[in-house]
Order: C-alpha cells, then sequence, then structure tokens
C-alpha cells in the first residue's frame, strides 16, 4: 500500500511503559515499552485485504494526534478514525511476491526489518494510560 502521490504513511498508535515492581530499581528489564497501532473496520476499498485497517492520519491530524495537552479519550480515537477514512480508501494498493516464513520470532523480526526499510512508512504514537 501506497499514497499515489508519494506522500508518507502515518499510522496512529498507541504506547505506554509499564514498571515491573518485582525488579529492583537500577535494574535495566524494570521498565517495558509496548506499543499497538490503532485500527478500525476496513473501507470498502481494502477489504479484500483484510476485515480490518490502521489508521492512516491526514497530515493535519498528526500535530493533534502527538498534543501531550489534548485529552486522549475515546471521542480523540473516534475523531481520528473518522478523519483517516478518506486517507484509508485512497490507498493504492499492489500486490507483491510473498515472503517464505520458515519459523521462529528472530526470523520474522529480521525479514520485517527488511520489508520496513523498503517503505515511507512511519508509527506515530500518543502515550495510552
Amino acid at each position: 500500500m501506497h499514497d499515489p502521490a508519494g506522500e508518507p504513511l502515518v499510522f496512529a498508535g498507541l504506547y505506554s511503559w509499564w514498571k515491573n515492581h518485582a525488579l529492583p530499581a537500577d535494574h535495566p528489564d524494570r521498565w517495558t515499552l509496548t506499543t499497538t497501532i490503532l485500527t478500525s473496520d476496513a473501507v470498502d476499498e481494502l477489504l479484500h485485504i483484510h476485515d480490518r485497517n490502521a489508521v492512516p492520519l491526514p497530515r493535519d491530524w498528526w500535530d493533534i494526534w502527538l498534543d501531550p495537552k489534548i485529552e486522549g479519550d475515546q471521542a480523540l480515537v473516534d475523531a481520528a478514525v473518522q478523519a483517516a477514512l478518506p486517507v484509508a480508501a485512497g490507498l493504492e494498493v499492489y500486490e507483491v511476491a510473498p515472503i517464505p516464513f520458515s519459523g521462529g520470532w528472530a526470523e520474522a523480526g529480521r525479514k520485517t526489518s527488511t520489508l520496513a526499510r523498503g517503505g515511507v512508512t512511519a508509527v506515530i504514537g500518543r502515550p495510552h494510560g
């Protein structure tokens, strides 16, 4: 998928840091970062791929989504999803050859990294929690 004008795709995401209270304060694994990408019901133009699609924010929403002064509530999420509908509907889709997956997570991560290098996709997130 890509923007027909070649603009970057920026997806709404959330992140949160979680403290493991069972570990000492100086332990390197005391904090864990968790992330997610927001999804919504797929727009008609993408239903042939999946019944959900990521929420691609229009450029005028990038600063809104990242503004720490804006309350991150359900109303904001709903508005972002609505603003994303025309972006999602306008994406161009072309099929690429599948990359064989032979097992383990290390292998999956390596292949995902290889794929990610070919695009201009960014994920921007706001704190959750």
